[in-house]
């Protein structure tokens, strides 16, 4: 079996790499989608540069699966030149299909959120941009053209494996035709990062001083009704407030920070830069507390991060990964809880408490577990042959 696999951002494929390689050695081939050059952290990876051209399609053509990370773009694109005896699996990301569950974007965001933060306006079309680009494109998704065209290119996938098991269910329930088989694979590409982490660090006794608050400078983290909660509910007063923007919209991040520092002082300190995965863990076991206010599934590393390091992860209720983690054990709790309780969940886990949510998430979170998924896709991919 030939494995391609085709991707655009880095964050994530090492967690493929390692997988496909220890169940499948030498099998897989890596094509880097992205805008900017090759980053130098894939080196171990080794991936080919790629460009939607004939020499690209043609190349394509030497492997009997197509595994793409994350649908669009090319991506989407080079489904059209798939053969009938290819087999196609797409790893979704979340952004590449939370158009299909959430046709209105507004709907993403808190009250606060949408009334005030600088969200990117709609596109509006003036005559003389009827005829543009933008124009025509602005037409196409807002009669739905780009969805359907998106909607039936799914249709030449075989495998759909979306960040939760849940979405799939989400999706299936608008677009049922149109979907591909469901099957559970993602990415693991810091399990083991994490389980050595967990084995040299002392996570129990660690003095927390901190409370991180989302995970990117976007509004759909909803900071600002977390700062109103805090403000208004009096909380962590002695905490410093973490909030993570290392990627996202600098606009935004600007807003945000003005806000931070006018409701917490220095107290407020926005973290700006990316770091290994073990440094993040370090800043992650100094947390008593992760807020995370998103609607949608969003940083889902840093919720599995924050249950195993011992902080209390608070969510907003709606999110389908917060839905997830309480289904499958973990002690979490929700934005409304911290409202209506702020005295009780004010105070850190227990040791108790912690080594139920580090269990949850070691039994579904460690590198066998991925393996074993990955053995399964490979085996289900064999049989379709």
């Amino acid at each position: 079996m030939k494995i391609a696999h085709i991707f655009s951002d880095p964050k994530f494929i090492h967690g493929a790499y390692q997988s496909f390689d220890a169940v499948a050695p030498g099998a897989s081939t890596y094509f880097y989608d992205g805008e900017r050059d090759i980053p130098e952290s894939l080196d171990a990876i080794n991936p080919v540069k790629f460009e939607l051209n004939k020499e690209n399609i043609q190349r394509l053509a030497e492997f009997n699966v197509w595994v793409i990370h994350g649908l669009s773009g090319n991506r989407l694109k080079i489904l059209r030149y798939k053969k009938r005896h290819q087999r196609v699996v797409w790893v979704g990301l979340g952004y590449d299909y939370y158009d299909l569950i959430f046709p209105n974007r507004l709907d993403l965001f808190e009250e606060s959120t949408e009334a005030s933060a600088p969200i990117p306006k709609e596109y509006t079309l003036s005559f003389t941009k009827f005829f543009s680009f933008n124009g025509v494109k602005y037409i196409a998704m807002k009669f739905g053209i780009l969805k359907l065209r998106k909607l039936l290119k799914m249709r030449r996938v075989d495998i759909f494996c979306p960040v939760l098991n849940s979405e799939y269910e989400m999706v299936m329930s608008r677009y049922k035709p149109f979907l591909p088989k469901f099957m559970d694979w993602n990415y693991g590409s810091s399990s083991e990062i994490l389980m050595n982490f967990i084995a040299n660090s002392d996570t129990y006794s660690v003095q927390r001083t901190s409370v991180l608050i989302g995970n990117s400078a976007t509004p759909s983290n909803n900071h600002l009704e977390v700062f109103e909660l805090i403000n208004r509910r009096s909380l962590f007063s002695s905490f410093d407030i973490i909030v993570s923007l290392a990627y996202g919209d600098e606009e935004y991040k600007n807003w945000l920070n003005a806000i931070g520092q006018n409701y917490f002082g220095e107290r407020y300190k926005p973290f700006e830069r990316f770091v290994p995965v073990e440094d993040y863990l370090l800043l992650i076991s100094t947390c008593s507390h992760v807020i995370l206010n998103h609607r949608r599934q969003q940083a889902g590393a840093n919720v599995v991060f924050a249950l195993a390091l011992g902080a209390r992860v608070v969510m907003n209720s709606v999110s389908p990964l917060y839905k997830e983690w309480l289904e499958r054990g973990a002690l979490i709790n929700s934005l409304d809880e911290l409202e209506a309780e702020p005295d009780k969940l004010e105070l850190p886990l227990t040791q108790e408490e912690i080594s139920l949510n580090r269990k949850v998430v070691l039994d579904h979170f460690n590198p066998d577990v991925f393996k074993e998924k990955t053995r399964s896709l490979l085996e289900e991919l064999e049989f379709r042959e």
